[in-house]
């Protein structure tokens, strides 16, 4: 049995110790949400078949995890990923990519040191609240940065973690009083893609395309394919191989070469959200509060910007173009228990299909880069076979 972490860089999927891999979006819904990250810190215990990633502890489900072993297994990875992007560094900075639980590295140990000092500084100097992070002194250095930043370099540099959500009250207007109630952007924007009865008339979604990443060259092929309410599978192949994640209904699944596992914690959540027929189509039901926050400019177009606060996590916010009343934007932040990480995902290039409008591009960033969708193909209500959504059975490994 082998854990997220166990994966090679020839499976053409693993880049710079990070995988973005889309999907999810709602991503969170919202966005998307390709996110799964074969990054960690420690290989499945061998020969466990007791342990899983659901319920199990990172101590339990991981081997040699120390100063995270008490934390849920399926927050492991994020936490990895919140120490990549706050070093500037890939898995291969502390770990042995071989043997991830080799001990042979020295940054590991002074990794395990770091966390502890800051835990402690946590719980004794801010009553146990997660004030001090990795981010906090390192800010994408390797070294902690002491040398004071100029007035520029200090905007650049502050992140948006303690303002209230991806984003924050970041340009909030003294006017938000006076813009439309958030019900009613929501409303506009429904209308916008089609309205309710043309949404419910599209049972199936199937886009094929590519997707690349900043700076990374060659694209892979992609083929989304959604099926409602909330079955998905996205698969992306590269000329070195390739990778697969969906939700079958009742949980999650990612394939990265010949290794297949489940998908739990803010992942889980995050794939069945990007199963759904069209992002953010569910903005009312899954927000348990709206706000009109301000208004934005989102590439040189006036957008309202709303603020939703889902039932669990931190406050995501929603970008509408004034005039067309779609959703362009949406920003929200990934907690893991290290901190949490911004994503920013852009929605353009809508196009018609089965009587609603669908983003034919989708742009993420993320810290760890940025990964563009584009659609040349997208069909609605085309026959997909429920077995398709369904996780495929991993090949025995050979002795």
């Amino acid at each position: 049995m082998r854990g997220a972490t166990d994966r090679r860089a020839e499976d053409g999927i693993v880049a710079g110790g990070n995988l973005t891999a889309l999907g999810m979006a709602g991503l969170a819904a919202a966005v998307a949400f390709l996110f799964l990250a074969p990054a960690g810190a420690g290989t499945a215990q061998q020969g466990s078949q007791k342990a899983t990633l659901a319920g199990s502890t990172a101590g339990d489900y991981y081997e040699n995890v120390q100063a995270l072993k008490d934390i849920p297994a399926s927050e492991l990875i994020p936490a990895m990923r919140y120490i990549t992007t706050s070093l500037g560094v890939g898995c291969d900075f502390c770990h042995d990519e071989r043997h991830f639980e080799s001990d042979d590295k020295k940054e590991k140990k002074i990794a395990r040191k770091m966390m502890e000092m800051m835990f402690a500084i946590d719980q004794n100097s801010f009553g146990g609240k997660r004030i001090v992070t990795c981010y906090t002194c390192h800010r994408g250095s390797t070294k902690p940065i002491t040398t004071p930043m100029l007035p520029g370099q200090i905007a650049e540099a502050s992140g948006s973690e303690g303002t209230g959500g991806a984003g924050g009250e970041k340009n909030a207007t003294a006017t938000a009083a006076n813009l439309p109630k958030a019900e009613e952007i929501v409303a506009k924007y429904v209308e916008a893609i089609g309205g309710e009865k043309a949404i419910a008339g599209v049972g199936t979604l199937v886009e094929k395309g590519t997707y690349t990443m900043a700076g990374r060259g060659v694209a892979a092929q992609v083929e989304i394919a959604r099926k409602a309410p909330d079955l998905s599978v996205t698969t992306i192949v590269t000329p070195h191989g390739g990778m697969a994640h969906g939700f079958d209904g009742a949980g999650g699944w990612a394939r990265f070469g010949d290794h297949v596992e489940g998908v739990a914690g803010n992942d889980l959540v995050q794939e069945k959200r990007w199963g759904a027929i069209y992002p953010g189509a569910d903005i009312a039901s899954y927000y348990k509060r709206l706000q009109t926050a301000g208004t934005e400019k989102i590439d040189g177009q006036d957008a309202y910007r709303v603020t939703g606060w889902p039932a669990t996590g931190a406050p995501e916010q929603m970008y509408f173009d004034e005039k067309t009343g779609l959703l362009v934007r949406v920003t929200s932040l990934a907690d893991s228990p290290l901190g949490a990480l911004p994503k920013e995902v852009d929605y353009g290039d809508f196009r018609e299909a089965g009587g609603i409008k669908v983003p034919a591009t989708i742009r993420i960033v993320q810290l760890s880069g940025t990964g563009t969708y584009q659609f040349a193909s997208i069909q609605a209500n085309a026959t997909v076979d429920d077995a398709r959504f369904a996780a495929p059975k991993e090949k025995a490994q050979e002795k």
